[in-house]
């Protein structure tokens, strides 16, 4: 039974997913046509929805504990179906930006979509499923921006957005043959506890995601120059995720063995790697162990999360640490824009972070249980 709900959850993160990440990529072309040539306002759009995610993800977190935890991701996944369409119907770029907002507001299917598994596993099946719903993010990502590029040669990106919607409403449908949780007296005693212990996690969250995304925005235009192939760019953009991939089941296997620490240490001098990075094949295999430094730390992160969530409500523990992701990937964003005039200062930066980040793998952790916790 548990191996089915996870596998429909993380096909309908996937579904509800593949828009999200696949469309954001060529927001400068649906700009083109709504006035503004020069693609000024893709940079904040871009982190828009996610900005209003951070800020939305723990009330709906409380909401889930108090409502039920599938209730709250099918109102994520129609929230997304509502905003790809608003989206479509855009005639100005302020159109737009209320629609992504939007988006932000009413959508969070991943934060949605652990709490759901949060409130039905416990323990290792728990963090096998939340790694399992980080490779549908990857899977997404790796597929959706290049079937978004054959398909722009034939629709406008806006028309996609209209298209897409159909997927999140497909999510919801098979989101309603899944069990709700039943309420007990221990879960309603638990969420009205505090997130004692959790901060060291969320903070480690807010790190790794602040290093590992401060580059993306300027890595293509660093690959360019060193190819006269279009596609290598991207390809080389998506090997990491790949990585990702391959490199799950093999750690599974050896998860005593890859702390959390050597995560943060193949992360910072991979990237740190890439400021002297002249050669191709030197830049493959140094995206091939971010990869790796990526998976170890998103599992051993998954690992802390899924032993909190034995003694947290899942719907606000979630809401909160994704609340935290967000909030480091538009840092990153802000900060890369900041370092634009030399994109190299972005793997500096990076680098430090995610090396700097080891020294909290190093803290004791705080003892939790549940008869602890104060009143909030």
């Amino acid at each position: 039974m548990n191996t089915t709900v996870t596998a429909v959850v993380v096909v309908s993160h996937f579904l509800a997913a593949f828009t999200a990440l696949g469309l954001p990529p060529y927001l400068t072309e649906a700009l083109h046509s709504l006035g503004d040539p020069e693609g000024r306002w893709a940079g904040i759009l871009y982190i828009l929805p996610t900005t209003c995610i951070a800020l939305s993800a723990p009330f709906w977190g409380r909401v889930a504990d108090r409502f039920g935890p599938r209730k709250m991701l099918i109102r994520a996944q129609l929230g997304l179906a509502l905003s790809y369409f608003l989206t479509s119907q855009s005639s100005s770029v302020g159109m737009l930006a209320v629609s992504l907002i939007v988006q932000g507001l009413l959508g969070g299917t991943f934060s949605a979509s652990s709490a759901f598994l949060g409130a039905h596993l416990q323990g290792k099946p728990l963090s096998a499923a939340l790694t399992l719903m980080q490779s549908s993010a990857r899977m997404a990502l790796l597929v959706a921006p290049v079937t978004v590029g054959l398909l722009i040669q034939h629709h406008s990106i806006l028309e996609l957005y209209r298209f897409f919607c159909v997927l999140p409403l497909l999510s919801a449908f098979l989101t309603l043959w899944l069990p709700e949780q039943k309420p007990n007296q221990q879960t309603t005693k638990r969420t009205r506890g505090s997130l004692r212990g959790a901060g060291r996690m969320f903070w480690m969250e807010l790190l790794f995601v602040l290093s590992t995304i401060l580059s993306f925005p300027y890595f293509i235009e660093q690959v360019k120059p060193l190819t006269q192939l279009a596609w290598v760019p991207g390809l080389l953009f998506a090997l990491p995720h790949f990585a990702y991939l391959l490199a799950v089941p093999v750690l599974n296997r050896i998860s005593g063995l890859t702390p959390l620490a050597v995560g943060f240490v193949l992360v910072g001098f991979t990237l740190l790697g890439h400021i002297w990075a002249t050669d191709l094949m030197v830049l493959g295999v140094l995206r091939l162990l971010l990869g790796v430094g990526m998976a170890i730390c998103i599992m051993r992160i998954n690992d802390q999360a899924a032993e909190l969530a034995r003694v947290h409500p899942s719907g606000q523990l979630f809401g909160v640490l994704e609340a935290y992701g967000k909030a480091g990937a538009v840092l990153a964003g802000v900060l890369s824009s900041l370092l634009s005039p030399d994109p190299l200062w972005t793997y500096w930066l990076a680098g430090t972070v995610a090396l700097a980040s080891i020294t909290l793998t190093l803290l004791p952790e705080r003892r939790h249980d549940d008869h602890t916790h104060p009143q909030t």
